[in-house]
């Protein structure tokens, strides 16, 4: 399943329920005392086939994702950190969606988000093993939450202090959803990396590949 802390070739409004994220669910469960387990990114689905953005080798060009489309894809995807530390590990992924709009998952999102940071460059270098200088962000406030919506989705928009989309860029909402899809985020709170594919359908709310 794919989730929304992601970026994709177009981003869709076919959100995905979350019926079958555990976090989501506690969520529901909890309500108002829900906190965000920031010791515990979340798990990878099936096999982990991954790639560092700056080391993606083209395998899914067939598709038309290239090394130009992940160079001018990858910059707008940001880390969710608890703290402003080039160190710290992250617990969630997002996108800009304007200069100042942080697009994440409504089960990252709790009372004390506007505490933590939103960090960008958080990746590898392709030369080395080490992790670039980072850009952190301070998150000023939750300025919508699909959880709050009828059918509640499971989507957030962070309003970031400053406006690091002037420099990152951001991706626009899109009501379609493509044949192919790339997603670039953090898994299990690492830096960067991509996977992508194809054979993707939407059922209600969710969005599976087979």
């Amino acid at each position: 399943m794919i989730t929304l802390s992601t970026i994709a070739l177009a981003l869709s409004s076919h959100f995905v329920s979350a019926k079958d994220n555990e976090n989501y669910i506690r969520m529901l469960s909890e309500g108002d005392n829900y906190v965000v387990d920031r010791t515990q990114p979340e798990s990878i689905c099936g096999v982990n086939d991954l790639q560092h953005v700056e080391r993606y080798d083209n395998r899914y060009a067939r598709f038309g994702f290239t090394q130009s489309f992940v160079d001018s894809n990858e910059r707008s995807v940001g880390a969710l950190k608890s703290v402003a530390s080039s160190s710290a590990g992250s617990y969630c992924s997002g996108t800009l969606i304007s200069s100042n709009l942080f697009f994440t998952a409504a089960h990252c999102v709790d009372g004390t988000t506007v505490n933590d940071v939103v960090a960008f460059n958080y990746q590898l270098a392709n030369d080395t093993n080490t992790v670039r200088a980072q850009q952190f962000f301070n998150i000023t406030r939750v300025a919508e939450n699909g959880n709050d919506l009828p059918g509640r989705l499971d989507y957030a928009i962070l309003e970031l202090e400053g406006a690091p989309g002037n420099n990152y860029g951001w991706k626009t909402l899109r009501n379609e959803f493509p044949e192919e899809i790339m997603i670039i985020q953090h898994p299990q709170g690492h830096p960067k990396q991509l996977d992508a594919g194809s054979n993707f359908i939407i059922n209600g709310n969710s969005v599976l590949r087979n």
